[in-house]
């Protein structure tokens, strides 16, 4: 055990000195006026017994208040000492100019001053009262300024219950409070720190106290450091028609626009506000909208139509002259108004079966388009994402979707490099090419980039998928490393009927994104954000003081021992699912429409998909799948898979040896029964289900009429063997066209589920293509033969099928790029090269 204790100090001791913590903010923020009574947040330091001292004592803590709120009034902090309240309370309407009191009994003290607002609201504030029995005297202190009264305590050992915000404890008891945050709350007795709550967790309602574990509770605990984990969604709106949208920097105001209105979303208050613009113009296709933030104006402009105006309420817009042109050449091209110059550039799109490459500029003078001719390589690509950086002037571009050809029928795919582009050169330089086993690859329109951490942020996503799932990278232009931050959430996609956008809210410190989708003569807009800087879900620990460095190595050594024996344990029963950062990459070669695009990928309310990743869709029609912990995945999985696959349930001692067989009995015991109801508290609002022990095993059941699992469905067709004739295809096609089960999770006990599920799908295909060859048209055969690729991509029946199939259409061409990328994907899994020839493969 020698060499590995000292592998294990090395490790622990380079750990120390350097690792880099996160510098997110932590605390409690607390819910006031704006929320029902009962929703209110209140923190209790002492629910179980009162902080007991002698002499003297001191409370510290750091306050700021919520920005933008019409009312701060409310406790702040209420200290019951010997049955004598003592309050400090925020007022919205001043006493004799003074808004912070101190109330101690039924009067307020000398106590009372005014403090800004503006900095109260702007920046954290230390906050310290002193009780000095000995000087009968009162301290408060509030950032730099100090107020004290007379205070006299007859009692020799004072017994202190402690609260914050709203509380209720005997005659004591208010539900006022401000719109405030509170963090790193300390106790001092005679200058000895006795009791430390630095409020650092991310969820929870046990406040931990980590000196002498004198845990507090709180009550509706919104806690801060969640907020730079999780995408929070903040809105959902409907507009009839198409829309267009762009963003003010300077007002955190997102300006939209439709064919008879024109409205401002603002980014602080969460309020649509709109009227009817004096224009004549209707959003379409090939109109975009960009905010000059240089001039304080909205840009509509046209590659294809060749058109650039202002967007004015008081005047027509101009028409330009109009190109004859149906559908756009520049889907999903990058965009941006060069700060220097404010002229305004465009890289690449996507139209007509072609990728572009093009740079343009649009020149004011002449009032027309005009192509860039540019140094360095940039290949022919959409869906990518541009940032500009402020420091060295220049636009960065990050990765898209596209082919070094141009065409889509030859071998595109996702581009893994980050290039810049310099206006004064027009030159294109390549940073750095990322791993390809960073898989989706195809970003936001907007990049942010901040220039102080000189770090880059976007969001990826799935071309591949209906409703994928994005996620936000941070890429540090330093070392170009590459880091996912922030869970994931999803929007619908289809490249000719969405966008998505990363914004940054300077006013709100967040990170925005804006999603749009048009269907059926609708748009749906979508708005997620979360606070900035966003960190990964499982944050770094902070680093202990230096002086506790010997206590964190052989404290360290003690629990990697642990940890090392319980792995060993349970390794070969890994239970916890892992959401998998990707998807896998299928590639289309022109010759027929992705297999998704056939059928409709809109969910119903009440649906539990597990084809082409998890999702569960409640009774209103929301997505609640990030509800669901890795845990929770992991549990409702194993028993609504077990219950409809066997239609018996699992026991607890199951579930025990997958997913607690590190606990105890007991605490195996506690920690089921508490994922269990909170399963049982999330399926309700999904409709007619629930998990139950009726029979003596944990059972899902659930109403068909009511409740749609894409799985049950897949097994009432597999059982009954209904698949003899082209509908009957069609219908295991409508289920499972957004790819393989599952494939954004792993764990091991579904290792054996997947790969039943694809072997079994591949066997009914190959199966039905031999029987019903020669009685289907081609196009359905080449479908079928698709699908089979989603679930193996080097399956040599498939593709021998495909490539007679597609040279009896005529389709020479599309087929020998469906030979070469089969030699292509066997080469790069087998690291062997495939030894039939295309010639021999049709002869076969």
């Amino acid at each position: 055990m020698g060499r590995p204790l000292i592998i294990i100090t090395i490790v622990l001791l380079s750990f120390y000195s350097g690792s880099i913590g996160y510098s997110q903010e932590t605390g409690l923020q607390f819910s006031g006026h704006e929320v029902p009574l009962d929703k209110r947040t209140g923190l209790n330091l002492t629910p179980d017994r009162p902080i007991v001292f002698v002499k003297n004592a001191k409370l510290t803590f750091e306050l700021k208040f919520e920005p933008n709120r019409h009312s701060y009034f409310g406790y702040i902090f209420r200290a019951i000492l010997d049955d004598q309240n003592i309050d400090l309370i925020y007022t919205t309407i001043p006493v004799e100019g003074n808004n912070f009191h101190l109330v101690i009994g039924e009067s307020i003290s000398n106590i009372s001053f005014p403090f800004s607002t503006e900095e109260i609201t702007s920046q954290w504030v230390q906050v310290e009262l002193t009780i000095n029995k000995a000087a009968n005297e009162i301290i408060l202190k509030l950032g730099n300024n100090e107020f004290q009264d007379e205070f006299i305590s007859d009692k020799t050992k004072s017994k202190l219950f402690l609260f914050f915000g709203a509380h209720r404890f005997n005659q004591f008891s208010s539900t006022d409070l401000p719109n405030m945050n509170i963090r790193n709350i300390n106790f001092y007795e005679k200058r000895i720190k006795k009791y430390e709550w630095p409020l650092d967790h991310c969820e929870g309602n046990q406040v931990r106290e980590v000196i002498s574990n004198f845990n507090g509770h709180a009550e509706n605990p919104v806690w801060i450091l969640s907020f730079h984990q999780n995408w929070t969604l903040t809105d959902e709106i409907y507009f009839s028609g198409e829309i267009k949208y762009g963003f003010n920097e300077k007002s955190s105001e997102i300006q939209i626009i439709q064919r008879d209105s024109l409205y401002s979303y603002d980014l602080t208050n969460k309020q649509l506000s709109g009227h009817s613009p004096r224009h004549n113009f209707s959003p379409d296709d090939l109109y975009q909208l960009i905010y000059d933030s240089e001039n304080n104006r909205f840009i509509y402009y046209s590659l294809d139509r060749n058109v650039k105006c202002l967007l004015s309420e008081s005047s027509s817009y101009k028409t330009g002259t109009y190109a004859n042109v149906l559908r756009p050449l520049h889907w999903h091209h990058n965009r941006i108004i060069n700060p220097e110059d404010g002229i305004l550039y465009a890289f690449g799109g996507y139209g007509q079966l072609t990728y572009r490459n093009d740079v343009y500029y649009y020149n004011d003078t002449v009032g027309r388009w005009n192509t860039v001719k540019y140094d360095g390589t940039f290949y022919p690509r959409y869906l990518a994402g541009l940032g500009y950086n402020k420091k060295n002037k220049k636009a960065y571009i990050l990765g898209g979707y596209g082919s070094r050809q141009g065409k889509q029928t030859i071998n595109p795919g996702y581009y893994f490099d980050l290039l810049t582009y310099s206006f004064e050169e027009n030159r294109f330089e390549t940073l750095t090419k990322f791993s390809e086993y960073n898989r989706d690859f195809c970003f936001s329109n907007s990049l942010y980039i901040d220039t102080v951490q000189n770090t880059l942020y976007g969001l990826k996503f799935s071309k591949y998928e209906a409703m994928p799932q994005v996620q936000a990278i941070a890429i540090s232009l330093d070392d170009y490393e590459l880091k996912e931050v922030g869970n994931t959430f999803n929007f619908p996609f289809l490249d000719v009927s969405s966008t998505i956008d990363l914004l940054y809210d300077s006013l709100n410190k967040k990170l925005v994104s804006i999603n749009t989708f048009y269907e059926k003569d609708r748009t749906k807009v979508t708005l997620h954000q979360i606070a900035y800087p966003p960190i990964p879900e499982i944050p770094e620990k902070k680093i202990p003081k230096k002086s506790f460095l010997l206590e964190i190595i052989v404290g360290g050594i003690f629990l990697i021992s642990i940890f090392l024996f319980f792995y060993i344990r349970t390794r070969k029963k890994k239970s916890i699912i892992d959401d998998i950062p990707y998807t896998p990459t299928y590639y289309f070669d022109g010759s027929e429409a992705d297999i998704s695009k056939n059928f409709d990928s809109s969910l119903k309310p009440g649906s539990i998909i597990i084809f082409g990743g998890f999702q569960i869709i409640n009774a209103q029609g929301k997505d609640i799948t990030s509800s669901f912990t890795p845990l929770l995945k992991g549990l409702f999985l194993y028993i609504m898979i077990s219950s409809v696959r066997q239609n018996k349930g699992v026991s607890s001692k199951s579930l025990d040896e997958v997913f607690w067989l590190d606990k105890s009995k007991q605490s195996a015991r506690n920690n089921r029964s508490v994922n269990i109801l909170k399963l049982k508290t999330i399926l309700n609002s999904v409709g007619d289900c629930e998990i139950s022990k009726d029979t003596g095993y944990w059972k899902f059941t659930f109403d068909p009429a009511s409740v749609y699992i894409d799985y049950y469905e897949y097994q009432q067709i597999i059982r009954k063997n209904k698949l003899h004739t082209k509908e009957d295809m069609n219908n295991l096609l409508k289920i499972i066209h957004r790819g393989p089960a599952l494939q954004n999770l792993n764990a091991e006990w579904l290792d054996d589920l997947k790969s039943e599920l694809s072997n079994e799908i591949i066997d009914k295909i190959l199966e039905f293509l031999q029987n019903k060859e020669k009685k289907i048209e081609p196009e359905f055969a080449i479908q079928l033969t698709n699908c089979v690729f989603f679930f193996d991509m080097i399956n040599e029946e498939a593709m021998i099928y495909k490539s007679k199939l597609l040279v009896s259409l005529g389709k020479h061409s599309l087929a020998k790029n469906a030979h070469e990328k089969f030699v292509r994907d066997y080469k790069m899994l087998y690291n062997e090269q495939y030894d039939k020839t295309f010639s021999e493969i049709l002869k076969s």
